[in-house]
């Protein structure tokens, strides 16, 4: 291994703790520099993804969910992320179509179920959005957000 796989090893590990230890913005700072040492790192840009999200930075979440998904086109994940981004910018047609994609290169991202489940909410087609709340929940048992949203939609629907 070289010095300079070390050192993109240590800052990713230390940008994961950073996380751990709810300092995203520190985290985001050390996977920027790993993407400085190698730009086509695609789980660095997957990381920067998701920490521009919890920042409330949704279009850099989405530039960078776009390019994990230029490195990696079957990464169910970075389109979940992407749908992610998409639908706190309201653009809700485009989410739903990122968490669909997500959902054929992998029927078990939970997560693109979950978000997709919120959409039809919006929609008012509860019937089909706690069809995939519950998918989520076969797949991811204990997934609290999937329950409160399965609850909420009951609600709605009676």
């Amino acid at each position: 291994m070289s010095q300079r796989e070390i050192n993109l090893g240590k800052l990713e590990a230390d940008g994961q703790r950073m996380l751990h230890e709810n300092r995203p913005g520190e985290a985001k700072l050390l996977f920027e520099e790993v993407i400085r040492l190698k730009p086509d790192h695609a789980n660095a840009w997957h990381m920067l993804s998701a920490i521009n999200g919890m920042l409330g930075h949704f279009r850099e979440s989405e530039a960078c969910a776009r390019k994990v998904i230029s490195l990696s086109p079957n990464t169910a994940v970075a389109y979940s992320n992407l749908g992610t981004a998409l639908l706190s910018q309201d653009k809700t047609a485009l989410a739903a179509e990122a968490f669909e994609h997500a959902l054929r290169l992998d029927p078990g991202e939970f997560s693109a179920l979950n978000n997709l489940g919120n959409i039809w909410v919006q929609q008012g087609i509860y019937d089909k959005a706690i069809g995939a709340y519950k998918k989520a929940l076969q797949i991811k048992p204990g997934y609290a957000e999937a329950y409160n949203n399965l609850g909420n939609a009951y609600i709605l629907l009676h």
